[in-house]
């Protein structure tokens, strides 16, 4: 390669200049394959028609001045790769056209250095331009493994933040749902406890009464579940369970927010920076419109775009719990019990109830048709079309699903990098090799 420099030498920015001649991921250096040419020496204050050494040391410094600016940048280049020339003495010429070379004094040829640039290219002949051209291709296959190296370790790159996000992700769906089956617990524990305590109170009132009262209660004991003592307390039951379950909603739905704004800040950071429109930047784009197709979007090869169009339809299922007032169905629950036969007999225990004689055996008998029928009032509380418990459950199993899907694409993103891995380790012995074999004189390698 050729570089043609102003005889002021580097001036304004040089990075694209020294990227050419060190290397950079997509490239290999040519700094020892290149011709520097200093332009306009006629320039540098005196002239080599009256003053031929003076001359000749301010070339000579020229020349140094550069090489001294390419060891300063750790860039490696020998003396006999500059030249000084002036390709337009005094610039008698310009930008007239048509010119000859006739139009060029010949008393300048003598020190205007054009033919040391000129004489050695034109004189190339078959062998050492199949020689060069050997260099060339060696010089490319080695820049495109370079930069299917780079290629592959910002893969594996990406693949190390889409762990590191998919690991944080997968903790938040854990804690969130080891949460909300506590919650769930709860819930099932307070109700049971509401239904049994206001089943005691109606036993207790019932083996209480009088022989006048007997009759009442025991048609009370026989449905206790309809009293509406029972439905005032899983109304005010239902008011704790809806703020829990709003508590929770907001709090996660917060905790998801913060993390898919880690997402989409490392997405606008990286579409600012080299890899504009592509990788995570155009990524999190297509993920955020296509989170309805979250199973297929899984099925791709493991990166962060993946885990946030997961942790984006996580966070649509943060919805608070349209709370309906549990006791509002109580009724239902007597329906169903209707027609489970629970072996309860009002008249038998009316007269047992009456005779002192036979108070214990009424009382076990009471006791019996509660126990017998407790479990079944809770279920039917609890599994009112719109009550909470099928709102846990729902959104129970919608977590456990994605949760799945992360522990799933931790495994192909692990699988992913072990694959990566080998890829640029083979790349490096290849690359390796290439360095060797840049090595090599360059008629050996044409042979």
């Amino acid at each position: 390669m050729i570089v043609v420099l102003h005889v002021n030498l580097l001036i304004g920015d040089t990075s694209a200049l020294e990227r050419l001649l060190v290397g950079d991921e997509a490239s290999i250096g040519s700094a020892s394959r290149t011709i520097f040419v200093i332009g306009r020496i006629d320039e540098v204050g005196v002239d080599p028609h009256f003053a031929a050494r003076d001359f000749l040391v301010r070339r000579h410094r020229k020349i140094e001045e550069l090489l001294t600016i390419f060891r300063s940048k750790s860039i490696v280049v020998r003396p006999q790769q500059v030249l000084a020339v002036a390709a337009d003495p005094y610039g008698l010429v310009g930008d007239r056209s048509p010119v000859t070379q006739a139009d060029y004094a010949p008393a300048a040829r003598v020190w205007d250095g054009v033919a040391a640039l000129c004489e050695p290219l034109l004189s190339l002949d078959g062998e050492r331009l199949l020689s060069l051209a050997v260099e060339a291709a060696l010089d490319r296959a080695r820049s495109a493994l370079r930069l299917a190296k780079h290629r592959v370790e910002s893969e594996i790159d990406d693949l190390d933040a889409a762990q590191s996000a998919r690991a944080r992700l997968e903790r938040l769906v854990e804690m969130s749902l080891a949460e909300l089956r506590l919650l769930t617990r709860s819930i099932k524990g307070r109700t049971r406890r509401v239904a049994e305590d206001h089943a005691s109170e109606v036993l207790a009132e019932a083996l209480g009464a009088g022989p006048d009262a007997v009759d009442v209660m025991a048609k009370r004991l026989d449905t206790w579940w309809e009293d509406p003592r029972l439905g005032s307390a899983m109304d005010s039951l239902s008011v704790e369970i809806e703020r829990e379950l709003d508590e929770w909603s907001r709090r996660h739905a917060s905790e998801f927010d913060r993390e898919l704004k880690r997402f989409e800040f490392a997405a606008e950071t990286k579409r600012s920076g080299k890899d504009q429109g592509g990788g995570l930047a155009g990524g999190v784009h297509a993920a955020a419109v296509g989170v309805k197709h979250v199973g297929v979007v899984v099925k791709a090869i493991g990166n962060r775009d993946a885990v946030y169009a997961i942790g984006k339809a996580l966070g649509a299922k943060f919805k608070p719990w349209g709370a309906v007032k549990l006791g509002a169905k109580v009724g239902k629950a007597g329906a169903i019990l209707g027609v489970v036969s629970v072996g309860f007999d009002i008249m038998d225990w009316a007269m047992d109830a009456k005779k002192e004689a036979r108070r214990e055996l009424a009382r076990q008998t009471a006791a019996e048709h509660i126990r017998a029928t407790t479990d079944d009032v809770v279920a039917g509380l609890l599994d009112q079309e719109e009550g909470p418990m099928n709102y846990v459950r729902g959104v129970d199993a919608l977590f456990a699903g994605h949760l799945q899907q992360l522990v799933d694409q931790g495994m192909r993103q692990q699988q992913s990098m072990v694959d990566a891995a080998h890829r640029r380790d083979g790349m490096m012995e290849l690359h390796a090799a290439g360095e060797s074999l840049a090595e090599v004189p360059t008629e050996r390698a044409a042979r």
